[in-house]
């Protein structure tokens, strides 16, 4: 995702307050079910977010996301300016490599890419 598609154009597809909402595409609603992000750890790891529900907690509090890595043994809470930092961080980097007409933009160090469900019509 670029820092456009999280910021949004309206109050109603910006997705850094509420960054698990449904994604509305071309008359299609998909259901989000979190972000894939790539770091540039080990030569390029990958790291998910997901919503507070997985780990049985309401997104209404301290906890507004989920860290998972497959280095670390347990998940960690994100707190909603984390969230927002973390994912606009990644999206920033790779429009950084984008817009700029960098070859190297498919191999970007960092990447933030939003994962749906396959997703239904309006």
């Amino acid at each position: 995702m670029l820092p456009a598609d999280l910021q949004g154009t309206t109050p109603e597809d910006a997705r850094l307050q509420d960054p698990f909402k449904d994604y509305i595409f071309n008359g299609m609603r998909y259901r989000t079910v979190g972000y894939l992000l790539r770091t540039p750890q080990s030569g390029g790891h990958w790291i998910s977010v997901l919503p507070p529900i997985v780990l049985g907690l309401e997104p209404i509090g301290a906890v507004a996301g989920v860290l998972c890595d497959s280095l670390e043994s347990r998940p960690f809470e994100l707190t909603q300016t984390d969230l927002e930092d973390l994912l606009t961080a990644c999206a920033l980097e790779g429009a950084d490599l984008r817009d700029g007409r960098d070859p190297n933009a498919q191999n970007i160090r960092w990447g933030c890419f939003l994962v749906t469900d396959g997703g239904s019509e309006l």
